[in-house]
């Protein structure tokens, strides 16, 4: 999963990916980055920040592109796991 993939899903839908909580929870929350795998809800992009929606807190955040990388990458790294984006289809059937 790189940047490009995860901006052309969001254009329409949010997007949910598996990321390392440990980078994530030390830049915004001044924890010890304990790692473990964390998935979050990525809705939108403004000025620089990608909008996610992190549902420990239940609250949206502003999170800097290289803070999703970083999370990323530590997921990938640490935890060895392989990447993983849930995409919602843009049509809804009720």
């Amino acid at each position: 999963i790189d940047m490009k993939l995860i901006d052309s899903m969001i254009k329409n839908n949010p997007a949910i990916i598996i990321i390392d909580s440990g980078p994530l929870y030390k830049a915004l929350y001044n924890m010890p980055p304990y790692h473990y795998p964390h998935w979050i809800a990525v809705y939108g992009r403004d000025n620089g920040n990608y909008k996610i929606y992190e549902p420990w807190e239940g609250k949206e955040v502003a999170v800097p592109e290289k803070l999703l990388k970083d999370c990323l990458k530590s997921y990938m790294n640490r935890l060895w796991g392989a990447p993983q984006m849930i995409a919602l289809n843009q049509k809804i059937y009720i």
